[in-house]
């Protein structure tokens, strides 16, 4: 039996990753007993075989080689003294180089990743995240090893008092939690110094809501229907508003990056953004029937311009915008319509705003309650977690999807 530990970077091939790779990490053996240890890495296979000749792979050759020396010398100095307690009490120790103590430095991380990868909401939710540590604790840096059960349960209760929602503060409260848990030793410190991580049962856990629901009823649908006005930008988010609910209740980034060719026999056809990264098995396309409101919505709000590659709304000028400009447009397209929307609810008398979320779930309501199939409910939004499911999606006819939408239009035949 060995009297030393001895360390084996290994490719941990049990669980593939969401983004296809496993996780890289050293197995420390010790008189017959094996112990493995996360180090923040993750490879391929292929990649797994050259990282240490792969110029592409730098960084994880680096991170590998730092912990696999920093491992290698606990297990020297501990010698015939070996012991899993008293090397993972030393392996797990704060590093500065690749486990960086301050959890500002963490969040900043995470925001450049955002960054990197278009994904601007969740950065904005991470950049107004910081601020609000920022000003509440008045530090420029922040120790992870202050981030206790107390001081969440503080900082969660000076949100509250900033007037946020709780579902807002549920989302910053995940924020600050995702990024504590980006520490490579984060698994192992539940594990190892559970005192230490003050997230989980009987300690703090972000607040989560019920989700409200936003499904109109078919008469305050109606009202909006009908509403007339001189002032053209209420007409405009009015007619947003009822393309949303037209249109599957389609998000205003979709009707954004809206185009002419689009527009195929009748129908509208596209592939939601949201869903527009996943595998290829994975992705929907939606089809929505080119009904007459639709088309004059169109006629009367559209580009004049229909060649094939034009946008159908002149949310966007240039031809291909990058990411940023996309999510200024669509941010200050849904304030518009959303801003507006307030303003017509107050002269229709309406209890609630009919927000752009609000067209989406009263597509689904009004469709559901009209005896639509929930499968062709859940095809024509675009759903796509339920893969057994998904399988009927496709084998709905055209007259199905023409005739279900007569549905959205049953508010014309009420009495006023």
């Amino acid at each position: 039996m060995s009297k030393q530990g001895t360390i084996v970077v290994w490719l941990d091939k049990r669980r593939v990753l969401a983004n296809g790779k496993y996780p890289v990490k050293l197995l420390v053996r010790f008189n017959g007993q094996k112990k493995p240890y996360s180090i923040g890495v993750e490879l391929t296979r292929e990649e797994f075989g050259e990282y240490h000749i792969n110029k592409q792979l730098k960084k994880q050759f680096e991170k590998i080689q730092y912990y696999y020396k920093k491992a290698e010398n606990i297990c020297n100095s501990l010698l015939d003294n070996f012991d899993f307690d008293l090397f993972e009490q030393e392996f797990l120790s704060r590093d500065q180089t690749y486990n960086s103590n301050d959890l500002f430095d963490l969040i900043k991380k995470k925001i450049e990743e955002f960054d990197k990868g278009d994904q601007l909401k969740s950065k904005e939710s991470y950049e107004t995240t910081l601020m609000y540590l920022q000003k509440c604790t008045g530090l420029v840096k922040m120790s992870v090893n202050s981030l206790t059960v107390d001081f969440l349960k503080k900082f969660d209760k000076y949100l509250l008092n900033e007037n946020l929602s709780l579902s807002t503060i549920g989302l910053y409260m995940r924020n600050i939690r995702a990024a504590f848990n980006s520490q490579p030793n984060a698994e192992k410190i539940k594990v190892t110094n559970p005192e230490l991580y003050p997230f989980g049962k009987e300690k703090y856990n972000p607040p989560t809501t019920r989700k409200a629901k936003k499904a109109l009823k078919l008469e305050d649908i109606q009202k909006i229907y009908n509403y007339d006005s001189q002032n053209e930008r209420e007409m405009w988010a009015k007619d947003m508003w009822l393309f949303c609910y037209f249109a599957n209740g389609l998000n205003l980034k979709d009707i954004v990056l809206l185009k002419y060719s689009d527009i195929k026999d009748g129908f509208i056809e596209l592939i939601r953004e949201k869903t527009r990264s996943r595998n290829q098995a994975e992705k929907i396309t939606i089809r929505i029937p080119l009904i007459d409101d639709l088309q004059n919505i169109i006629r009367h709000w559209g580009n004049k311009d229909k060649s094939g590659k034009g946008y159908i709304f002149p949310f966007l000028v240039e031809n291909h915008p990058s990411a940023k400009t996309i999510f200024r447009a669509v941010n200050q397209g849904i304030s518009s319509i959303n801003d507006y929307m307030g303003k017509i609810a107050v002269k229709l008398n309406l209890d609630r705003i009919p927000t752009t979320n609000y067209a989406r779930h009263s597509y689904a309501t009004v469709m559901k309650n009209a005896g639509a199939p929930l499968a062709m409910i859940s095809s024509q939004l675009g759903h796509s977690k339920l893969t057994t499911t998904q399988i009927y999606f496709s084998d709905f006819e055209d007259k199905q999807l023409i005739d279900a939408t007569k549905f959205l239009t049953a508010f014309k035949d009420l009495k006023q």
